[in-house]
């Protein structure tokens, strides 16, 4: 259901598992899909979000954590159904952050909870604002007024 709202939108799903060559899916549809790069030859990087089926933490690998890890850090989507959410967990990426998404079941609704996180392309909340960025709390009038206070202090050891 997933992979089916991705390709409705015009997505393009890149199956990565642990190895190349296919993989078959668990459940009623039992497909087999041909696997189009292991974890250690992709990147987290080259895709805009990172959805991992059930059946996956049987095999939690260095490689898959890490592969998690990253597309977490890169603030894009990270989404998991069934024992997925263990891999996610395992890679410390926190359940309820902004565009992680969880299910029990790969549905339509989960498939179109990812297409929603996805219009996002990157979930820039789950940073810490820069220091150097005005809290959304401050006016520019209060902005102004600080650096105005700032800039009028006396420098020691000037003008004597």
């Amino acid at each position: 259901a997933c992979r089916d709202a991705l390709l409705a939108v015009g997505a393009v799903p890149h199956v990565i598992a642990t190895h190349k060559g296919a993989i078959t899916g668990s459940g009623r549809r039992t497909d087999e899909l041909t696997v189009d790069r292991s974890f250690h030859t992709a990147s987290s990087a080259e895709g805009d979000a990172v959805v991992v089926a059930h059946g996956m933490a049987a095999v939690i690998d260095p490689a898959v954590i890490t592969f998690v890890q990253s597309a977490y850090r890169h603030c894009k989507p990270v989404a998991a159904w069934g024992d997925g959410a263990d891999v996610l967990a395992a890679g410390g990426v926190p359940m309820g952050a902004p565009g992680v998404i969880m299910a029990d079941k790969s549905t339509k609704a989960f498939g179109k909870d990812v297409v929603a996180a996805l219009t996002v392309h990157r979930h820039w909340e789950r940073l810490a604002p820069h220091p150097t960025r005005a809290q959304p709390s401050e006016t520019a009038a209060a902005q102004l007024s600080r650096r105005r206070a700032n800039s009028s202090q006396p420098t020691a050891g000037k003008g004597r």
